[in-house]
């Protein structure tokens, strides 16, 4: 099956980071010069949403059409994913690219994916390997609502219900993505790609990891006391009870949500987070 790249959109989200300072926007430009060796023939579709406060100015780029979104409002990822896919679709492309700022991807990420796509014809979800300092994070053993890191893994299909990607780097089939109703814009950040992907579970059976690795900076271990990590805290907490829909659900996420409380709370000696967790898990967990 022949695979053009012109059937991909790129969608990458900023938060507090300019465009040409984003390890994945200079990786995947640098990944297209490889792939089409410097003589593109057609600028490939990006859209930038953007998180920040404040807007930035756009540099135009030989390689990208790049559609530039400002929201202030801080509306986290999903909204940047379901947006982008309302633009592929104007665009009549067929496949979605989600990528986290922090993603360093390889230079034949974009050779990789088109390979990876005419191979598995019948597929409609890849990911990548992501690795950071603490091992493998992606795809993961999905567990009792969290995430474990395999020992190893190897690229091919595998079972969804083995394995679970996290949301940077996964190329999703368009018709997939709208028959799952693309992502859950109240689940920001945090459990917004295990939310999606248990929806996709109903579709779905197995995706392809490809054989394409690429590295990835945590930023929810390295909590401490200031302002913005205490909203990304708060952000956390959100995500979980919105991720819950059985008491099971509630009983997983309440402990793991309030591990990370505690964790927190210990090492900025400040109970700010556990008064967090109370006011966002507890007392606001909807009805199930």
């Amino acid at each position: 099956m022949n695979v053009s790249t012109n059937d991909i959109f790129t969608v990458i989200t900023l938060y507090n980071v300019c465009l040409e300072q984003s390890v994945a926007y200079k990786s995947l430009t640098v990944s297209l010069k490889e792939h089409f060796q410097g003589n593109i023939a057609k600028k490939q579709s990006l859209l930038v949403y953007d998180n920040s406060k404040y807007i930035q100015p756009i540099s135009e780029s030989c390689y990208w059409n790049i559609i530039y979104v400002h929201d202030p409002s801080n509306p986290g990822v999903s909204k940047a994913y379901n947006t982008g896919a309302g633009m592929a679709l104007s665009q009549k492309k067929k496949w979605l690219l989600i990528v986290d700022q922090d993603s360093d991807f390889p230079a034949s990420t974009y050779t990789t994916i088109q390979t990876s796509l005419g191979n598995y014809p019948n597929i409609k979800l890849f990911a990548p390997i992501l690795k950071s300092s603490n091992g493998i994070i992606s795809p993961c053993i999905y567990k009792f609502k969290r995430g474990f890191a395999p020992k190893s893994i190897q690229p091919g299909v595998v079972s969804l219900h083995k394995y679970s990607p996290v949301n940077s780097g996964l190329t999703i089939a368009l018709d997939l993505f709208n028959e799952v109703s693309g992502y859950n814009e109240k689940i920001r950040l945090d459990f917004s790609d295990f939310y999606f992907i248990d929806k996709v579970k109903e579709n779905i059976d197995s995706f392809v990891i490809m054989n394409l690795y690429c590295e990835h900076s945590l930023s929810g271990e390295d909590m401490a006391e200031s302002a913005a990590n205490v909203n990304r805290f708060r952000t956390y907490c959100q995500g979980a009870r919105l991720s819950v829909n059985s008491y099971q659900d509630y009983f997983t996420l309440f402990i793991i949500t309030l591990l990370r409380a505690c964790k927190l709370t210990l090492k900025s000696r400040n109970i700010v987070f556990l008064l967090i967790f109370f006011k966002c898990y507890i007392l606001r967990t909807r009805a199930f």
